[in-house]
Formats: C-alpha cells, structure tokens, sequence
C-alpha cells in the first residue's frame, strides 16, 4: 500500500512540457521569437497561443511530462552537503582543508 502511495506521489510531481522547433530561426509566433529547439512548461502559453504554434507549419511542436525539478536548496545547506567531497578541498580563502579519514574499504571507489 505504501509503495502505491509512494508511486501517487512521483505521478503528481511531473510537469507538462512543449518543445518548440523553428524550422526558421528566429520565426515569431506567440508573442515571441524562436530559435532552434526550445523548451517550456505549458503554462507560458494560453491556450489560443497553443493553438497557433501548432496550426504553424514553420514549427514543430512536442508535448511531454518529465518530472519536476526539486526545489534549490539554501546555499548553507548545500555547501554542508558538498563539505566531504575530495574535490572540495580548499577554503574559500584557499587554505587547504584535510579530509576526514574513511571507513575502511572506502578506497575501492576512488578515483574512479
């Protein structure tokens, strides 16, 4: 029951996306210029823009769902987070920082 829960959720968490193609760069149509492939959610546009960008022959329009991207964190709590990686070695005022020691068997990834 909880995975079905679970799998109610990751549903919920996608966003409706169109990809725009202009088939000529720069060909305006909903109130704004396009240029190669771009994508955007599909609220930008009102339905009657929807409309027209795909009455367009000059463009090639695709609709899709992909998950949404998570929020950002605080920039605190990302730097506590990256604080262990061994390419973050170094302070911001560029003293170097000694790694804490690893668990035995934590070489085997290393460099990889």
């Amino acid at each position: 029951m909880a995975k079905q829960a679970q799998k109610s959720q990751n549903k919920a968490k996608t966003a409706q996306i169109i990809r725009i193609t202009a088939k000529i760069e720069g060909f305006r149509r909903a109130g704004q210029a396009h240029f190669g492939t771009e994508e955007y959610p599909l609220c930008h546009f009102s339905k009657a823009q929807i409309a027209s960008l795909k009455a367009e022959p000059n463009l090639v329009i695709q609709f899709f769902s992909r998950p949404e991207q998570q929020e950002q964190k605080p920039a605190d709590e990302a730097a506590n987070e990256n604080s262990g990686s061994a390419d973050d070695n170094e302070t911001e005022n560029g003293s170097e920082i000694t790694p804490a020691a690893e668990p035995a068997g934590g070489d085997e990834n290393k460099g990889a």
